[in-house]
């Protein structure tokens, strides 16, 4: 067999998204192109040119529908495998990866395997998508659930630490930014002091 061409099938199914998407109620947002390499790494971008050398694909495509007055969000996540078969949501082995709404105006991409769920993420997908296959890629060959639960509660504990140091990064930049504000007021005010002594 060939090499798969990732990009002829991708425009292809990205076609049929936009074609099947053309009611006045319905505006095709756009595509994620998310290239699987050799060595399991991703590649994003929104053209399909990604994914030149990739061995396997996966695609979200986004659209607005409109409801009464509100355009909602909703997505369809498409897997081409590394034969060149196209499976919504569908990894193999009982894994999916599935696009859904969250809360009120928010997408979120969930992996479960059989009925249990396992993690999810929000936007923005071409930086997120890097998590959800890094925990799938260690998890794929497990065949016990309480292992993979286990694997997912780890990896969902490091995700709450890495996110909490980012706040605390956050806070402090902040905080310095602030300090360096309250003492150029200061000397300002020291200087305007200065001035209105020396005018007496």
């Amino acid at each position: 067999m060939g090499r798969v061409d990732f990009i002829e099938i991708a425009e292809f199914c990205t076609k049929r998204y936009k074609e099947l998407n053309t009611s006045p109620r319905d505006r095709y947002v756009g595509t994620l192109y998310v290239a699987v390499l050799e060595d399991n790494q991703l590649k994003c971008s929104t053209t399909p040119h990604v994914l030149k050398d990739a061995v396997k694909c996966i695609m979200i495509h986004e659209r607005l529908a409109l409801a009464e007055t509100l355009w909602h969000p909703y997505g369809l996540l498409e897997y081409i495998d590394s034969e060149g078969c196209v499976h919504d949501s569908n990894l193999g082995n009982d894994f999916n990866l599935t696009i859904c709404r969250w809360e009120y105006d928010s997408l979120k991409i969930e992996l479960s395997y059989k009925e249990n769920q396992l993690f999810k993420c929000g936007e923005p997908f071409d930086k997120n998508i890097l998590k959800i296959w890094n925990l799938y890629t260690t998890i794929m060959n497990m065949t016990s659930v309480s292992e993979m639960m286990l694997v997912v509660d780890a990896f969902e504990k490091d995700e709450r630490i890495l996110e909490l140091e980012r706040r605390i990064e956050d806070f402090k930049f902040t905080n310095n930014l602030l300090e360096r504000e309250r003492d150029q007021y200061k000397d300002m005010l020291d200087e305007i002091k200065e001035l209105v002594e020396s005018k007496k």
